[in-house]
């Protein structure tokens, strides 16, 4: 809940409230299928790149990280078309058939190869990644900024707000629990075929299955379509924000309007040096010169757009009497200097689908008599923040607020910080033992690096640690987002949000390349846990900020429009 106390409506006298709309499951059974396939292909992608298509493994670190970014910008393209072109059922539609199409070519490109880097490798790396990049991740952002929308609208206000609510907890519910499904089972089907097929058929079928299962729930979510409230394209405030905005920026050009210009162009630029750098080539001057540059860009851009939101009354042409576009838009820019650190958490979550595989990859994967996939042990922080949501919501907060010490969701926020924190300082010190503790298994193939003898169960504690982070922080940013801004600007606020996700994950790929020497192939040969410990370092550093920021924010009130 906002930070916001409200009285809520009543149901009108004499009025009964009408029946829970069952047809909702229609559309939490998409979401739950949806993250199902989504995490079925991004949970194994290191071991895809680097087993199946011979990909390096720094270079699998970066691509998986970049498909993240390009996965969280896209809902913003997403959102766009849905409120001024589509509305959201068309647009769901649509990209669920596109993403589909997508998770097939993917599934194509997991087809067994002959085990050396060949034409067939090549064609297999050319399907894989295309519908990867242009299937999934866009498919994934259609989807991602409308499904829980869509669901929220079935709901009559004000009489079914309490079921309103238990729906957004569904939903998040749904979404984990596709996640589980995931790590526990697909991505061990990929690894090793889980008995069911042979290893090489491994990534063809795990890839096969989530393609075929969200086929058939986007045949659920179109039989529901009669049922369905339909909400028409209401037009977006995109395209009057951008006028006000460039408006601005022209007249203060010397000003806040320069720096805030400068730095939109920034974030732009430094988004396509990363890009290109992850194909460059590992190793060469003009990989790490791109790096370095990618990296400094973005954090400049971020630190110029932070500055021209800390006086968002730059915007108006008289500051005393502005006008409601230039209200709008005072709203959006106040929320600019929130984003740095929430940006360094997205670089620290990411680390679970990139370089914690990588470090599992080479620990005691056995169990019994199979190895397990590295990504197995995601399925910690589905379960985890499936766990921590209800003991916060139950015990956690009450206690803080039955004695007077409510955390707000500032605090909240900050309190993820410091678990994201102790996260990738965990996984430091389990890579200094791993190292420590020898090599187990050599290699059967050049594409394969020694085992050593401690088990992968022991990264158990960085993934609950990032759960507990997630509770704190990623779930209340969704909160923080909708709370600060008037109705018709909250799907813009949740583009803002989605987009530190996105940075957050290109983030990851500057620091990959930037961290190349660290990290060659076999890490028994590298310090990885340096990367850890730099990364744990940089998102304890923003607490401080993070804390001034905060301090300075004021949460406003958009009278009945604010949710309670």
């Amino acid at each position: 809940m906002c930070d916001i106390e409200l009285s809520k409506p009543k149901l009108p006298a004499g009025e009964t409230k009408p029946p829970y709309p069952w047809y909702v499951f229609l559309i939490l059974a998409t979401e739950a299928c949806e993250r199902f396939t989504y995490y079925s292909l991004s949970g194994s992608l290191v071991q895809f790149l680097r087993k199946h298509l011979h990909f390096e493994a720094n270079m699998a670190t970066q691509i998986s990280a970049l498909f993240s970014t390009v996965s969280y910008v896209s809902p913003v393209a997403g959102a766009y078309i849905a409120d001024k072109y589509w509305g959201r059922y068309k647009t769901i539609l649509f990209f669920c058939a596109f993403y589909i199409c997508g998770a097939l070519l993917t599934a194509v490109g997991g087809f067994p190869t002959q085990g050396q880097p060949s034409f067939s490798t090549g064609l297999a790396s050319a399907l894989g990644l295309t519908g990867l990049f242009l299937g999934v991740a866009v498919g994934a952002g259609g989807i991602k900024s409308n499904v829980v929308v869509l669901g929220a609208d079935q709901f009559e206000l004000p009489s079914q707000k309490q079921e309103q609510d238990s729906f957004f907890n569904l939903f998040y519910w749904v979404i984990n629990l596709g996640a589980a499904v995931s790590f526990l089972v697909i991505t061990n089907i990929a690894e090793n075929g889980m008995g069911i097929v042979p290893e090489r058929w491994g990534f063809f079928l795990a890839y096969s299955i989530p393609t075929v299962v969200f086929a058939i729930a986007l045949a659920v979510f179109f039989a529901g379509r009669s049922r369905y409230t339909i909400n028409p394209p209401a037009g977006s405030a995109v395209d009057e924000l951008l006028a006000t905005f460039g408006a601005a920026s022209k007249r203060n050009l010397f000003g806040f309007g320069g720096v805030f210009l400068c730095s939109m162009i920034g974030l732009l630029l430094s988004f396509v040096i990363l890009v290109v750098d992850t194909f460059v080539g590992d190793g060469t001057v003009a990989y790490n010169v791109m790096a370095y540059t990618g990296l400094a860009t973005m954090i400049l851009s971020f630190g110029g757009a932070s500055l021209a939101g800390s006086k968002p009354e730059w915007i108006c042409v008289d500051a005393e009497r502005p006008t409601k576009a230039e209200q709008d838009a005072t709203h959006v820019l106040r929320l600019l200097p929130l984003t740095p650190p929430i940006v360094v958490f997205w670089i620290v979550y990411t680390q679970q689908t990139t370089l914690f595989q990588s470090q599992g990859m080479q620990m005691d994967l056995h169990m019994g008599s199979t190895n397990l996939s590295a990504a197995t042990l995601n399925v910690f922080d589905s379960v985890g923040v499936m766990l921590f949501t209800p003991l916060c919501d139950m015990l956690v907060y009450p206690f803080f607020r039955n004695r007077g010490m409510p955390l707000s969701m500032f605090k909240k926020v900050g309190i993820g910080f410091v678990f994201a924190s102790l996260s990738v300082v965990c996984a430091g010190i389990i890579e200094i033992y791993r190292k420590r503790s020898g090599v187990a298994y050599l290699p059967t193939s050049e594409d394969e690096q020694p085992m050593n003898h401690l088990s992968i169960w022991w990264q158990a504690p960085q993934y609950l640690l990032i759960a507990a982070g997630e509770v704190f922080t990623a779930i209340t940013t969704y909160e923080l987002f909708y709370c600060t801004l008037p109705p018709h600007l909250r799907s813009i606020g949740q583009a803002i949000n989605l987009l530190t996700t996105a940075f957050g994950a290109l983030g990851v790929v500057g620091l990959s390349a930037a961290f190349a020497n660290l990290t060659p192939a076999n890490l028994n040969n590298g310090q990885l846990e340096v990367e850890f410990f730099a990364i744990g370092g940089l998102m304890l550093a923003t607490l401080p900020l993070w804390i001034f920021v905060s301090n300075r924010f004021v949460v406003p009130s958009f009278g009945d429009d604010t949710p309670a």
